[in-house]
C-alpha cells in the first residue's frame, strides 16, 4: 500500500492498488494547471476514490483549520475541477473533475507519494507517465516524454 502527504505532514493518505489502466497517469501542461501548482506541469495518478483514504495526522481537536481546503475552478476545457490541498500548508493532494463519468475517480499529485509500498515482490504503485495533456502550452524547455502518448488537448 503506498502513502503520501503534504509538506507539513497534517494531511496523510494511502492508496491501494495501482492507477487505472492506460492514460491513468497523466503530465498536464495547460495553462490553469501551471497557474494553480506555480511550476510548469501538474502531474497526477487517477485512482479510484474507494482506494484512496485520507486521515488526519494532526492529533488537535481544534476544528478552526479543516484538514482540506478545496478550490474550485473552470478548466480551460469547460469543465469544473475542484483541487484539495492541506487547510495548514496547502499542499495540494488531489483533484476531482466535477462530472458523472468521473464521479468515481481522484486525480492524486504523484508528487505527494512518499512510499509507493512494495509487496511481497517488491512491487509498488508504479509511477509512470503515460500522457502528456494540452502540449500546446508545453514550456518550451520541456522536451516531449519518449514512449508517451501526446495530446495538444484532452
Amino acid at each position: 500500500m503506498a502513502t503520501g502527504s503534504c509538506v507539513c505532514g497534517k494531511a496523510t493518505y494511502t492508496l491501494k492498488g495501482q492507477p487505472l489502466a492506460r492514460s491513468a497517469q497523466a503530465i498536464c501542461h495547460c495553462h490553469d494547471c501551471r497557474r494553480l501548482t506555480g511550476s510548469a506541469f501538474t502531474y497526477s495518478l487517477q485512482v479510484r476514490k474507494e482506494d484512496f483514504a485520507l486521515f488526519d495526522n494532526s492529533g488537535s481537536t481544534d476544528s478552526a483549520t479543516p484538514l482540506l481546503r478545496e478550490t474550485k475552478f473552470t478548466h480551460i476545457s469547460g469543465v469544473t475541477m475542484k483541487f484539495s490541498a492541506c487547510g495548514d500548508c496547502g499542499t495540494r493532494l488531489y483533484k476531482q473533475v466535477e462530472s458523472p463519468e468521473h464521479e468515481p475517480f481522484l486525480l492524486v499529485q504523484a508528487g505527494t507519494i512518499i512510499d509507493r509500498g512494495g509487496d511481497k515482490d517488491g512491487q509498488g504503485v508504479q509511477v509512470k507517465p503515460d500522457m502528456e495533456l494540452w502540449t500546446k502550452h508545453r514550456a518550451s524547455w520541456i522536451p516531449a516524454i519518449d514512449g508517451v502518448v501526446q495530446k495538444q488537448e484532452f
